[in-house]
């Protein structure tokens, strides 16, 4: 098992849930780059953004899109994988934090209880429910 890094969470006020997604894939690339980190595995529970990177180009309409992968190709290891939503309950759970404040990014470097114990059920009892 890893350590907590970051996390992050903001308001993008109205979007669709495919924009929601791929804004937030984007804004965490820019986050571990900006810390040094040089290997990312983006876990989304979205199969349409999940497929939007099976193979990754730059020849998508999407501006979000391009933009992941030309992040995705600077000089480091970043690997898509698609999860389980019942294996993401962090996810929802930091989206549930955004609501509550106004439309800035918050990043977070020492995880709140709530999250670990939300961290710690994803990891290891994804299936299970309390």
């Amino acid at each position: 098992m890893g350590r907590f890094l970051l996390a992050y969470y903001g308001c993008l006020g109205p979007s669709s849930v495919l924009h929601a997604e791929l804004s937030t894939i984007q804004e965490g690339l820019h986050l571990a780059w900006s810390k040094g980190l040089n290997r990312i595995i983006v876990q989304t529970d979205s199969s349409d953004a999940y497929e939007l990177f099976s193979p990754p180009t730059v020849n998508r309409l999407f501006s979000h899109v391009r933009s992941i992968t030309l992040l995705c190709s600077r000089n480091w290891l970043v690997d898509f994988t698609l999860i389980r939503c019942e294996a993401n309950y962090a996810a929802g759970h930091l989206a549930k934090l955004a609501l509550k404040n106004e439309r800035l990014l918050r990043v977070i470097e020492a995880a709140p209880d709530s999250l670990t114990a939300i961290l710690h059920r994803d990891l290891y009892a994804p299936f299970t429910f309390a």
